[in-house]
């Protein structure tokens, strides 16, 4: 017996994320095309979250591509605040890529 996984389509790159799309390509080291690719077919997790914990306003992004995980924190003009390259471990650990705030 064989089993087929098929990855489902997802919907295009959500338009509140705040911050370009183009950017975080770059950051994660791909063309835009690619990251626009690897979201339709899965490959890339997005999440956009208004944090109760956060001031009015402010989104908390996190995009993961493989082993690499982008994350920043936009205000409501979509200045980036506070962002984030990080990598896992092999054991699951994280380690830092590069930072700013």
């Amino acid at each position: 017996m064989t089993s087929r996984r098929r990855r489902r389509l997802c919907a295009p790159l959500p338009d509140d994320i705040g911050v370009t799309r183009a950017y975080i390509a770059g950051q994660l080291g791909i063309s835009l095309e690619k990251l626009e690719r690897y979201h339709r077919v899965g490959l890339v997790s997005v999440r956009v979250k208004k944090d109760r914990h956060l001031p009015p306003g402010l989104r908390h992004i996190k995009v993961v591509l493989g082993s690499r995980l982008f994350e920043a924190v936009t205000d409501a003009r979509g200045t980036i605040l506070y962002e984030a390259l990080r990598s896992f471990g092999r054991n699951g650990s994280f380690s830092m890529i590069q930072s700013t705030e």
